[in-house]
């Protein structure tokens, strides 16, 4: 892939970058020390003039994008690595990963800039071996927004009849598909953005598979028993960044659920929810079907700490986080939940 010009990275601005959040937005634009302004239209002006500055370039915008892009707002499988596979040295030996890679037909996406990805199916688009022993593939698709823009209508006759017309700008942005393996924790994640009720959600993963498999199989990686998390999570009482606002706990024949009424409460923050839960001493026949978790994330720069709705799915032994975060975050959170299985 050519390297792409300032036209083209301006379009990426009016793209791909527009759709971030504007606290990720102005990261960037404090990242290269430029001014920053006070809404989103001052952002993107001040970008594209540090484009054609040449203040901000590719290699800037591609290594923010994967700082940013495409965490969180998706579902996550999350897996475990044995200890003797987290350990192999193949993890930290590029040239034979690149080796394996391009034995399978992936040569082109090793290490290759994905900004400018915009196919029109998920597609492949690259391969990163990144600090030493982690490994990153990714998928992008380009998808059209249309975005209502009311000061470009106009009314005109056309013949007899008086003819309005409504203005939609159209933006460019991307789903993207990610599977990470991160030995040293010995985790691993698929990341998918593909909604959970489309029926190409289970055909990506898939694929998938069919791509990290060049590598190493899928028998390799142990789902997280979700199931295990979530009765785990309900039972810790310990002040932390994870609370319970629903939990549903299954046995053969029979649930039962806790929740609060507001979205935005834990429900034994309710004193009488809290009592009959501690009431249950034991509920070792017991396990996670579904729970609704508030996460307070991590203070970040300007950005500030706030609580992330995130659903766990025992029976599909998945995650659902529910707002854009950062990869940090992300994987701040996979690890925290890796921690009770």
């Amino acid at each position: 892939m050519s390297a792409p010009s300032k036209a083209d990275l301006k379009a990426l601005v009016d793209g791909v970058i527009r759709a971030q959040g504007n606290d990720y937005i102005k990261d960037l634009l404090r990242r290269k020390q430029l001014p920053i302004g006070t809404n989103k239209a001052e952002f993107v002006e001040h970008l594209k003039a540090a484009i054609d500055a040449g203040e901000v370039l590719a290699q800037d915008i591609d290594d923010w994008l994967h700082e940013v892009e495409g965490w969180g707002n998706q579902h996550i499988y999350l897996y475990r690595m044995s200890i003797a596979d987290a350990k192999h040295p193949l993890w930290s030996d590029q040239a034979q990963l690149r080796r394996m890679v391009t034995t399978a037909g992936y040569g082109r996406q090793w290490a290759a800039n994905t900004s400018q990805a915009f196919d029109d199916t998920l597609t492949l688009t690259g391969i990163h071996a990144l600090d030493g022993d982690r490994l990153r593939f990714e998928w992008h698709q380009g998808v059209a927004i249309e975005d209502r823009a009311p000061d470009r209508d106009f009314t005109r006759y056309e013949g007899d009849e008086l003819v309005h017309y409504k203005a939609y700008l159209l933006r460019r942005q991307r789903t993207v598909m990610r599977f990470e393996i991160r030995p040293r924790q010995r985790l691993a994640a698929a990341f998918v953005q593909v909604p959970a009720s489309s029926k190409d959600h289970d055909a990506a993963v898939v694929a998938m598979w069919a791509v990290v498999g060049c590598v190493r199989s899928e028998s390799a990686f142990r789902p997280v028993n979700m199931s295990t998390v979530i009765k785990k999570v309900d039972e810790d009482t310990r002040p932390g960044p994870l609370r319970t606002n629903m939990v549903r706990l299954i046995t053969p024949g029979a649930w039962i659920a806790y929740g609060a009424e507001a979205s935005s409460a834990a429900y034994r923050e309710v004193q009488d929810a809290d009592e009959a839960r501690s009431a249950v001493a034991t509920m070792t026949r017991f396990t996670g079907r579904r729970s609704n978790l508030l996460y307070a994330t991590s203070q970040s720069g300007d950005r500030k700490a706030k609580d992330v709705h995130v659903q766990l799915d025992g029976t599909r032994r998945r995650l659902w986080v529910r707002a854009q975060l950062t990869e940090v975050q992300v994987w701040e959170l996979l690890s925290l939940l890796a921690s009770y299985a």
